[in-house]
């Protein structure tokens, strides 16, 4: 998705731990969050919850399946 979508998270899958941490930050199904930055090469992104900036490395231990977020007026 590019840097600055809004999106609504539909399913968390991976590790337990990982999945579980991820829950403690904020980040959990039904939440709507924005994608603030993507380091380059498959590094970590940058997650907007809320005031709330969250640093996620995504991959084989952690995915986060999205979908697009109609922002209301």
């Amino acid at each position: 998705m590019p840097v600055n979508s809004v999106v609504r998270i539909v399913a968390i899958d991976g590790e337990a731990g990982a999945a579980m941490r991820v829950r403690e930050l904020g980040l959990h199904t039904g939440v709507t969050c924005r994608l603030v930055r993507r380091a380059p090469f498959g590094g970590p992104v940058e997650i907007a919850v809320g005031q709330t900036h969250i640093g996620v490395r995504l991959g084989d231990v952690l995915r986060i399946l999205v979908e697009p977020h109609a922002a209301t007026s």
